[in-house]
């Protein structure tokens, strides 16, 4: 199973990998890096996805149907 983890800025992102033997990649951002590694959640192996993001994003206007955590699946984000 892989974990998509998105952190609020790139320091964070790199708080949440640290000691972890991760791998590092390019995002599409040369700011935003894109972290991975091995993790086991209540015994389930995972491939930990870190990344972070740049900007307020409450400066965006969202559609009503995008406001709020639980009005939407986040597959429809992508």
């Amino acid at each position: 199973m892989r974990v998509l983890n998105v952190a609020e800025k790139p320091s964070v992102a790199n708080i949440l990998s640290r000691n972890q033997g991760l791998r590092m990649r390019e995002g599409r951002s040369r700011y935003n890096k894109r972290l991975e590694f091995n993790y086991s959640i209540r015994g389930q192996h995972c491939q930990m996805v870190v990344t972070s993001v740049i900007g307020h994003l409450m400066e965006l206007e969202f559609e009503d149907r995008f406001r709020k955590w639980h009005s939407c699946d986040p597959a429809h984000l992508y």
